[in-house]
């Protein structure tokens, strides 16, 4: 009789663990996905960052149309890198398969302009281990500092 009732709890276990995995998915955390997506960005390793995105990912950036796809997302980050592109994150919210981070960036065409950094906020959903989607904001502040620099930049 005790032989039963082990194999019957060890079966429970097992379905209550089953259970639990269907719901938080077998995937990396969306957080420790977005940190090292920072970290690969931040040394230029194009194929570690490539491999964070999902095949149909979409980049949204705020400029006039998304980057869709691997392809698209690869010239994306070649771009960053050509500009010698640097990212510090600040993780502020995780919630299901969504991490919202806080963004400080840096890079040579910022400096051109005479701007130490920018700021924004990346919204990033992660399923199965990779980005699905990335749509990042700039700070109202940011936003109006870059304004003025461009137009201070085309003033000859």
């Amino acid at each position: 009789m005790r032989k039963r009732e082990v194999v019957t709890g060890l079966a429970l276990v097992f379905m209550v663990s089953i259970a639990l995995l269907a719901l938080t998915g077998c995937g990396a955390k969306p957080d420790a996905v977005a940190t090292k997506l920072a970290e690969a960005v931040n040394v230029q390793d194009l194929d570690a960052a490539l491999k964070l995105f999902a095949e149909g990912a979409v980049v949204n950036t705020g400029g006039p149309a998304p980057f869709s796809g691997k392809e698209e997302i690869q010239g994306w980050l070649e771009g960053m890198f050509a500009d010698n592109f640097h990212l510090e994150i600040e993780i502020v919210e995780v919630s299901g398969d969504k991490v919202v981070e806080q963004d400080t960036m840096t890079m040579d065409s910022l400096s051109d302009l005479g701007l130490a950094s920018l700021q924004g906020t990346s919204e990033i959903t992660v399923q199965d281990g990779k980005i699905t989607t990335l749509n990042f904001a700039f700070s109202e502040e940011s936003a109006a500092e870059l304004q003025v620099a461009l137009l201070e930049a085309s003033v000859p």
